[in-house]
């Protein structure tokens, strides 16, 4: 299983937040640092999906040569 790093980040008058810089756009907030946690666990998987699923609609749609 690969793993990525993460930075989490709380200010005092706001929510955690974690980001992962391996994955632009890859970010979350929540109440707590567990919500926040889960929130980005699933931001990961739903990036990595969306990843997995884009290549193979290029690799499934290139023209023969």
């Amino acid at each position: 299983m690969k793993t990525y790093p993460v930075v989490c980040f709380k200010d005092d008058d706001s929510d955690f937040g974690f980001m992962v810089p391996d994955m632009p756009g890859c970010v979350s907030a929540g109440e707590t640092f567990e919500l926040a946690y889960l929130s980005i666990v699933e931001a990961i998987e739903m990036h990595i999906h969306a990843e997995v699923s884009d290549l193979a609609y290029r690799c499934s749609h290139r023209e023969s040569v």
